[in-house]
């Protein structure tokens, strides 16, 4: 499957989702945890991302399996040391406030990445 294919059934995903997070969100989020020293597995992960989502219909479960590739693809690059933050979420040349303001790429995807730290255990 493609990559933009992916993307788009992960997006198609995410507003079926009670929390409805943005690609770039996901994205940060599969960062975070591809840096974890443990590895999480998707059903602890998937409700924190998503919300509870009852997967009835064979698309649905076509947009589960794209987050599952995406999630694959995001990991074997952590795992390379080959990741890097999508393009549009670098900061403007202009004015770099614009690049941080509320649901822009770049926030989202900062905010992604750190709620998926939340699964660092502390007391180890």
């Amino acid at each position: 499957m493609s990559p933009a294919k992916i993307r788009s059934e992960v997006i198609k995903l995410s507003k079926l989702s009670v929390k409805q997070p943005d690609y770039y969100f996901i994205q940060g989020y599969f960062l975070g945890l591809g840096l974890l020293p443990d590895m999480i597995m998707p059903n602890q992960w998937q409700a924190d991302l998503l919300g509870e989502i009852n997967f009835t219909s064979d698309t649905e479960l076509k947009y589960l399996e794209s987050l599952m590739a995406n999630y694959n693809n995001s990991m074997q690059k952590v795992m390379s040391e080959d990741f890097k933050m999508p393009t549009k979420c670098s900061l403007s040349k202009t004015d770099y406030r614009d690049s941080l303001k509320a649901n822009m790429p770049l926030p989202n995807y900062c905010k992604g990445a750190l709620q998926a730290l939340k699964f660092i255990n502390k007391r180890t």
